[in-house]
């Protein structure tokens, strides 16, 4: 049986340009969003003020499994 999805609030921690070095883009990306980004369950009230202020709900792709050292670009 396969996991259940799950609503979480993304927020955005700060927006400065990056120069990062990186065996490719994929992995640049993931190394700016750990730090830049958040992910938490959201309580049902959040939900109902994020909705009612249009926020509409993202679904998010699936990824094939990796070993998180290295992405390639296919993985963006």
């Amino acid at each position: 049986m396969s996991a259940q999805s799950r609503i979480y609030v993304v927020i955005q921690v700060e927006k400065p340009q990056r120069l990062v070095e990186a065996y490719s883009p994929a992995q640049a990306i993931r190394h700016c969003a750990v730090k830049e980004y958040s992910a938490r369950i959201p309580t049902t009230k959040e939900v109902v003020a994020l909705m009612a202020a249009g926020v509409q709900v993202e679904v998010a792709a699936v990824e094939p499994k990796s070993n998180g050292l290295v992405a390639d670009e296919k993985s963006i």
